[in-house]
């Protein structure tokens, strides 16, 4: 008996999981498919998710490689493919998803969603046109569609990101009674930055999400903002009860912080780099790993670190930034243009203060994670990000007391709370250059006491646990009309 049909056979509602990209991508080679891992963190966290279902599990997601065009269905036999779920790809033109993920996606939602519009230019060509939407539109269409037509009607249906955020309103109207829940792996806006969004795609966004039966976010605030933005669209919002009225039915809002998978990145962590290799500055070192990208706030934290030796010619010599940033959505004018900033930055810093700042440029796991088991200071001073998983990840396999600066506009600011040392406005330069001066010169004994808080507060993380809380709750709507997990109870309009 196959695992999926032991997983039928035991009576547990299947599990239809929905993301932008899928576990693998397959590669002409030769004449044979190579198949390969995607990178990043949420198909990590999402494939972890589904091979320990207890439930038969289908992901379904976006290629625009014909080869990938098949049913995968345990090929344990195959390097890279996934194992204990079935994986179904759907298959769209270069243009179109071009037109989705790249124009309406990281050019319009995005910027959005964290706040970054005034900090790109506007105008870079070609400027996005209303052609996207409607490929946005089509794109989550369709994958609706794939979901209706191979899914059992009780299935549980877990769509992932802003990216699919239109699909759950298309697969109400395809199929009423199938349930669904979207979790928005990125922050959520107030009404005010939500209404810098072209009227079509906001109404799309928006009316997409309510289309679910349960709405996951990473923090209270962005759970609060969401029901904020509702409101102001003039959707009944009960606040105490975390619930919309859309149609005469109930949408459900609740919280379910993303954790690390903390076995995983220990193991990760010690099969890597030593923490002491040859590479590593001597010294105090500074570290920041991220893709780049405007709403990690690359450009600020090189201007800080400048502004703090500035200020401190007593730290020159003594203190280095190491930063890894990883090349991000490179076929996007405004990454491109946000990426030579950033090498201009770097190149002004290091004139002004000769042999400050290395940058290694690609995605090394292993020199990262070397990196983050020596830093002193760990730099997270996102504008706006959902989680930020290496906030979680840093203070985890950190061996030398290192202090964390963290935004209180990451997802992880709930969780680490103030074990860390808190950026209340991360794209204010002179207050995280005090911070960072505050990190570098904290007593010894505060250092170990804050570094051993963090560690603790996500030792445990498992984020199997985070997505069956998910389907719990959404099993639970579809037996007694409300979810189990208690509303975050945002008693007003969120923080801004």
């Amino acid at each position: 008996m196959s695992r999926a049909v032991a997983r039928a056979a035991a009576g547990r509602p299947e599990v239809v999981l929905v993301s932008d990209r899928g576990p693998v991508t397959a590669v002409p080679d030769g004449g044979r498919l190579s198949v390969r891992r995607r990178p990043g963190s949420l198909a990590a966290t999402m494939h972890r998710c589904a091979g320990a279902q207890p439930a038969d599990v289908r992901w379904v997601a976006c290629t625009t490689v014909a080869a990938d065009q098949r049913d995968w269905d345990d090929l344990a036999g195959v390097p890279g493919a996934p194992t204990g779920y079935r994986y179904r790809p759907v298959l769209f033109g270069a243009e179109e998803y071009r037109g989705y993920y790249d124009d309406a996606g990281a050019r319009l939602l995005w910027p959005a969603l964290h706040g970054t519009v005034g900090d790109v230019p506007a105008g870079l060509p070609p400027a996005p046109g209303p052609r996207c939407v409607a490929d946005y539109l089509r794109v989550n269409r369709r994958l609706a569609e794939q979901v209706a037509t191979g899914c059992s009607a009780g299935a549980l249906v877990s769509f992932h990101d802003y990216q699919v955020a239109a699909a759950p309103a298309v697969l109400r109207r395809i199929r009423p009674g199938q349930r669904s829940v979207l979790f928005l792996h990125t922050p959520f806006p107030p009404p005010e930055q939500l209404a810098e969004l072209p009227a079509g795609l906001r109404t799309a966004l928006v009316s997409g999400m309510l289309g679910a039966d349960l709405l996951g976010f990473q923090c209270r605030q962005w759970a609060a903002r969401f029901l904020d933005c509702c409101e102001s669209l003039g959707w009944p919002v009960h606040r105490p009860a975390g619930r919309v009225d859309v149609d005469g039915r109930s949408c459900w809002v609740r919280v379910y912080p993303v954790p690390i998978a903390a076995a995983e990145v220990r193991r990760l962590a010690a099969s890597g780099a030593p923490a002491g290799d040859a590479g590593a500055p001597s010294g105090r070192v500074l570290v920041r790993v991220d893709r780049l990208d405007p709403s990690k706030n690359v450009l600020r934290g090189f201007a800080a670190f400048g502004l703090l030796l500035d200020r401190s010619p007593e730290l020159r010599g003594s203190v280095h930034f190491d930063a890894y940033l990883v090349p991000s959505r490179t076929g996007v004018p405004e990454y491109r243009w946000y990426a030579a900033e950033v090498r201009s930055a770097v190149a002004a810093l290091e004139r002004r203060h000769p042999g400050s700042v290395t940058v290694h440029l690609g995605d090394d796991q292993a020199r990262a994670f070397a990196a983050l088991r020596r830093y002193d200071v760990l730099l997270v001073n996102a504008v706006s990000d959902g989680m930020n998983l290496v906030a979680q990840e840093g203070p985890l396999v950190n061996e030398t007391a290192g202090v964390l600066v963290l935004s209180t506009a990451t997802g992880s600011a709930d969780l680490l709370g103030d074990a860390a040392l808190r950026l209340d406005r991360p794209t204010d330069v002179t207050g995280t250059a005090v911070a960072l001066d505050r990190a570098l010169r904290m007593p010894a004994a505060e250092r170990r006491r804050r570094a051993e808080l963090l560690r603790h507060r996500v030792a445990a993380g498992d984020p199997v646990v985070w997505l069956q809380a998910q389907l719990d709750d959404l099993a639970a709507i579809a037996a007694a009309g409300e979810p189990a997990s208690p509303p975050a109870a945002a008693a007003g309009p969120a923080g801004r």
